[in-house]
C-alpha cells in the first residue's frame, strides 16, 4: 500500500476544499459586524513559543516549534495570496488581561503580537473540550485583524506524525502540526462552516 505524505494528503485536501469552495461555500470567515475578519497586509508573523518535548516527536522533528514552522508552510504552499512568517521565540507578552494599554481586545495582548504557546487555561478558563483556541481580534468597523494568539492546551497529550489519528490507552495522542494547520486557519481569518 503507498503512503502519502503529510504535504501530498494535506494538498490533496485542500484542493478538494478549493474545489468544493466554489459550490458549497466550504471557507467561510470569521465575521465582525457583518465584515470579513482580515489581515490588510496580506501576511502576518507569528512567534512559537512551544518549545521541546526532551526527545525526538514520531514525525522525526525535535522541536514543537518546527512543527509550527511547519504548520505555517503548509498554509504558504497552498498557493493563497496571504503569508506566514513563523518565527521562534522572542520576547513573549502574556496576551490574558482586559481591553486596554497592552492589549487590543480582551485576552490578546498588543496589536501586532500572535504568540503560539501551551497554557493550561484560556486566561484563567478552562479549555472544556478544546485542545487549542485562536482568539481573534479586529477593528470592528471594518474586520481589520489587529492580532491573533495561539492558545495550545498543555492538559492533553501531543506528538507529531502523519497518518490515521493515534489512541494509546484510550487517550488521544493529538498531532501538533495537524491541529496548528487548522488553528493557523483561524488566525488567517477563516471559520468552522457548520457553526454559521
Amino acid at each position: 500500500m503507498k503512503r502519502f505524505s503529510f504535504e501530498q494528503l494535506l494538498l490533496v485536501v485542500l484542493a478538494v476544499l478549493m474545489v468544493t469552495a466554489a459550490s458549497a461555500h466550504a471557507f467561510v470567515c470569521l465575521q465582525i459586524n457583518g465584515h470579513c475578519v482580515r489581515w490588510t497586509q496580506g501576511g502576518t508573523t507569528l512567534h512559537s513559543f512551544l518549545g521541546n518535548p526532551g526527545t525526538a516527536l514520531i514525525n522525526g522533528t525535535f522541536s514543537w516549534d518546527q512543527n509550527a514552522v511547519n504548520a505555517g508552510n503548509d498554509w504558504n504552499a497552498a498557493g493563497a495570496a496571504f503569508h506566514f512568517d513563523v518565527g521562534v521565540g522572542g520576547n513573549f507578552i502574556n496576551p490574558c488581561g482586559a481591553q486596554g494599554p497592552g492589549h487590543a481586545c480582551p485576552n490578546t495582548g498588543p496589536v501586532g503580537d500572535n504568540p503560539v504557546f501551551f497554557a493550561d487555561s484560556f486566561c484563567g478558563h478552562g479549555f472544556g473540550d478544546i485542545i487549542e483556541l485562536t482568539n481573534n481580534c479586529a477593528n470592528s468597523s471594518n474586520g481589520a485583524m489587529l492580532n491573533a494568539p495561539v492558545f495550545v492546551n498543555s492538559t492533553v497529550s501531543w506528538n507529531a506524525y502523519d497518518g490515521a489519528i493515534r489512541v494509546v490507552n484510550n487517550q488521544v495522542i493529538h498531532d501538533i502540526r495537524r491541529v496548528l494547520v487548522h488553528e493557523f486557519g483561524h488566525v488567517l481569518g477563516l471559520d468552522h462552516p457548520d457553526e454559521n
